[in-house]
């Protein structure tokens, strides 16, 4: 497995619209506990909604075990030591191998400064240098009014929507779901 510093120029700094400055990188095996910090700091109805039980210590724990960056590129973003964003690209094999799934969790306090912008622009990036042509991201729109919004003014579009597909806090089937797609050969370059 190759080490984060010879696939790709992190650490990076970046400035978010406020002028504070934020430093991106990969997720490395001693990031465990701040992951953990973090995502117990994104309210219980956001973390709902993601794929993984991300305040389990035994989920980040297999996370922090299995860094393998040719199958998960966990990116983090982090400000005096903690960790304010998480995001991922999740790369398929076969013939699906030239699209990657693309996740993205932004700390509230951090929410609205363009950190999940600045995120996904070093996702594309990567994204790009692996030779990529498409990646993909779940919404639920009830949930994500933002993410819709963001994604959309970066070349998202909507490929499918999925009418009543996730389930509600309450427990009603009654949540669409929509795969938003960008055509990396397409898209501007960010």
């Amino acid at each position: 497995m190759a080490t984060v510093h010879h696939m790709w120029p992190f650490p990076k700094e970046t400035k978010l619209s406020d002028g504070t400055s934020v430093t991106l990188r990969p997720m490395v095996a001693g990031d465990e506990a701040a992951v953990l910090s973090f995502f117990g700091r994104v309210p219980a109805d956001d973390r709902y909604y993601l794929k993984d039980d991300v305040v389990s210590a035994e989920v980040v724990r297999s996370w922090a075990k299995a860094i393998d960056y040719n199958r998960v590129l966990p990116l983090l973003a982090v400000k005096d030591g903690k960790v304010i964003a998480d995001g991922s690209l999740h790369f398929w094999q076969g013939a699906r191998r030239h699209q990657a799934e693309v996740r993205i969790s932004v700390d509230p306090e951090y929410r609205s400064r363009g950190l999940g912008r600045a995120m996904m622009k070093e996702l594309i990036r990567i994204a790009r240098e692996r030779g990529l042509r498409r990646l993909l991201m779940e919404v639920v729109p009830a949930r994500e009014e933002a993410a819709v919004r963001v994604t959309g003014t970066m070349g998202f579009t909507p490929m499918v929507v999925l009418p009543d597909y996730a389930i509600d806090r309450s427990g009603l089937l009654a949540l669409d779901l929509i795969v938003m797609a960008l055509d990396l050969e397409e898209a501007d370059t960010y």
